[in-house]
């Protein structure tokens, strides 16, 4: 224990160590992304998204802990009491931090599940770090993970099926240059509204540029129409093929 006291860092060592974490995030990060957009391992996708996801659950807190730690060893005294006093100024938002990776943590909270709480009930929209925004009938809630936990929740998903559909989505503007089936697929990645158990399908008729046919499921039946509102907040015009 005194030869780990003995230790000292300095501000070199604090931004090297700082360079590796950050590099490390953003290669989790990228990994996450390639899973989510790309299917390459077949029955292994889903246990490959859930152990990254897992992953960056863990890594940033334990990133963080790690530079306050070097933070602290270069001053012990010093610099021990500004994180101490952080800690104390921000202890609400540290505390609904760590809040928010242990609800991220239980896999039946993701984008697109219906959960109420109090008296509040909506979609989840996204997860932040600080808490969730949910797609309500009067629009866009942001809900604090302590709060979540102190009003108590209720997840809904499954009172409702799912369906899946066929669109064809077409660019408003024929003049623009950008890349829809790239665009579209990453409009979709953050979308709430999907089930990621089907991958969506999007292909690009070369007889018509700008205009995307999709095949995708949904996780219930009522995020139809909210669907196509969002799309057609995105820009496009969206009409419906089929449903099964």
């Amino acid at each position: 224990m005194e030869d780990i006291l003995r230790i000292r860092f300095n501000w070199g060592n604090l931004m090297l160590i700082a360079l590796v974490l950050l590099g490390l995030y953003f290669v989790l990060q990228f990994l996450r992304r390639i899973l989510n957009q790309s299917v390459f391992l077949g029955r292994f996708q889903r246990p490959a998204i859930k152990v990254v996801g897992y992953l960056l659950l863990v890594y940033e807190p334990l990133a963080l802990i790690i530079l306050a730690s070097v933070f602290t060893l270069i001053n012990p005294v010093f610099h021990g009491l500004i994180v101490a006093l952080l800690l104390f100024i921000g202890f609400d938002q540290v505390r609904n931090y760590l809040n928010g990776r242990i609800i991220q943590a239980n896999h039946n909270f993701s984008n697109g599940e219906r959960i109420r709480s109090r008296d509040t009930e909506g979609v989840i929209f996204n997860m932040e770090r600080l808490g969730l925004n949910l797609q309500t009938n009067e629009g866009l809630h942001h809900l604090s993970y302590t709060q979540l936990l102190t009003d108590g929740y209720t997840l809904l998903s499954g009172e409702e099926i799912g369906g899946f559909y066929q669109f064809v989505i077409c660019s408003k503007d024929d003049k623009d240059k950008t890349n829809h089936l790239v665009h579209l697929r990453d409009l979709l990645a953050s979308t709430p509204y999907i089930d990621w158990n089907h991958q969506p399908e999007l292909i690009e008729t070369d007889e018509t540029p700008g205009q995307i046919t999709t095949s995708l499921s949904l996780r219930e039946e009522s995020h139809l129409f909210e669907f196509m509102a969002l799309v057609k907040e995105w820009g496009y015009s969206i009409k419906l093929l089929t449903e099964n």
